[in-house]
């Protein structure tokens, strides 16, 4: 009989062996988080399956000195781990690191948490081996639960062979049952403008309450980049990392222009100057502003002086909108505009004659390098009412000379060439 334990022994060691070089292997990825399993603050869950890890289990024995052997008590001990340990994939099973097993819930969950387990699980033997009764139960610290609690009285000598034939095989289906992978979570509180919808946690869109925040719970550690948009607010995009500690984020939202004013260079010649207005806050605009001949650059030309002028201005007035999206760095607009044409010589002031007023058809792009700053182009052929071209040239250009870039007729002429460059500051 003592070789036959001595043989046992030696069989249950190196089965433990075994065990001992699985424990501390890298868990194999999760394919998914098992139901039942999903705990985290306040009942929320996250279904979040890249994030799952598995549960690590301490592992609590002890059995009467009195009644049992110090082989007895090697052997059930060792049956345990070897009947428990490969039972689910998604528990990893911890020998405690203290020959003895705190008398209290308590002490068992403080040195539970001081090799980080989250779980745990408890044998208790009394009796002998001829007369043996075991209790055994898990409790999950995360959901501060008490699973698979039960008493076992075989009512039959407990001999070797017993306990390595399936003796364990009911505690070992309890934790297959119970325990699945598990989803470590934080609170993140997200301040900002009430109603904001907050998109990039999850499959729906979020919203900040009237209080002006969002309590979310979410998978650790990661970097999350969310979405924030508001009706009259620029939207924003927000990165954080969330480590360990419960997380607050005030997010820094821009209320979306409702005014800006622009000056520009129309053909890097003729300065103009517009004052816009969005009926909806930097998508919608109209505007108002002039553009004047009196002062020119002339870079290129046959005359001594690159300055000089034409009492000359439009006065312009139109409309469009944007066709990006408002915070975006670079952005689309189109629109139509409206002008007056105003002669203002020494002789004459008012509507000018040979081209009282005409139109203008949009396209431009803006660039914003801050949130109140911007570098704008636009192409816009201007077309003029003109009765008599030939009129229209001689008050218009220097010697009535034909200019290239236009197209005259008796109606209407285009002057295919108007191109503005310049800055827009909105607010």
């Amino acid at each position: 009989m003592k070789e036959a334990r001595v043989g046992l022994l030696l069989f249950l060691a190196m089965a433990s062996v075994g065990w001992a070089q699985t424990e501390t292997a890298p868990p194999a990825p999760m394919s998914g988080i098992l139901p039942g399993s999903q705990i985290t603050g306040r009942n929320d869950v996250v279904n979040y399956a890249e994030f799952a890890r598995p549960r690590r289990m301490i592992y609590y024995f002890q059995a009467g000195p009195q009644g049992f052997s110090a082989a007895d008590r090697e052997v059930l001990y060792r049956s345990v781990l070897i009947a428990v340990a490969p039972a689910n994939p998604n528990v990893i099973l911890f020998e405690s690191p203290e020959p003895d097993v705190p008398s209290s819930a308590k002490g068992m969950e403080e040195l539970a948490r001081q090799i980080d387990a989250d779980c745990w699980l408890s044998v208790t033997a009394t009796g002998s081996m001829r007369e043996v009764r075991v209790e055994v139960s898990t409790f999950d610290i995360l959901r501060q639960q008490y699973f698979g609690q039960r008493v076992i009285q075989p009512g039959f000598p407990l001999d070797y062979r017993t306990l390595a034939q399936g003796f364990w095989d009911d505690v070992a289906k309890g934790i297959r049952a119970d325990y699945g992978a598990v989803v470590d979570t934080v609170r993140v509180k997200i301040q900002g403008i009430p109603g904001t919808r907050i998109a990039g946690l999850g499959s729906k869109d979020l919203a900040i309450g009237g209080d002006g925040s969002l309590e979310v719970t979410l998978p650790n550690p990661a970097t999350y980049t969310i979405r924030a948009t508001a009706a009259g607010f620029y939207p924003v995009e927000h990165t954080f990392y969330l480590g360990y500690d419960p997380l607050s984020e005030t997010l820094q939202q821009n209320r979306a222009a409702r005014f800006s004013a622009d000056f520009s260079m129309s053909n890097l010649q003729f300065p103009e100057a517009r004052f816009w207005y969005f009926p909806v806050p930097a998508t919608v605009y109209l505007r108002a502003g002039l553009t004047t001949y009196a002062l020119g650059v002339y870079l290129i030309n046959s005359t001594p002086s690159i300055l000089r002028g034409n009492p000359l201005t439009r006065l312009n007035l139109g409309g469009g909108f944007f066709l990006s999206q408002p915070g975006r760095s670079v952005r689309f607009y189109t629109g139509l505009d409206g002008f007056v044409r105003i002669a203002h010589g020494s002789s004459y002031t008012g509507v000018d004659e040979s081209s009282p007023f005409g139109g203008d058809v949009v396209a431009g792009i803006e660039y914003s390098p801050i949130v109140h700053l911007r570098f704008f182009a636009e192409y816009a052929p201007l077309i003029y009412y003109t009765p008599d071209s030939a009129t229209f040239r001689e008050v218009s250009f220097p010697n009535g000379e034909a200019v290239g870039g236009y197209i005259f007729s008796n109606g209407v002429s285009i002057d295919l060439r108007n191109v503005s460059f310049g800055v827009r500051f909105a607010w």
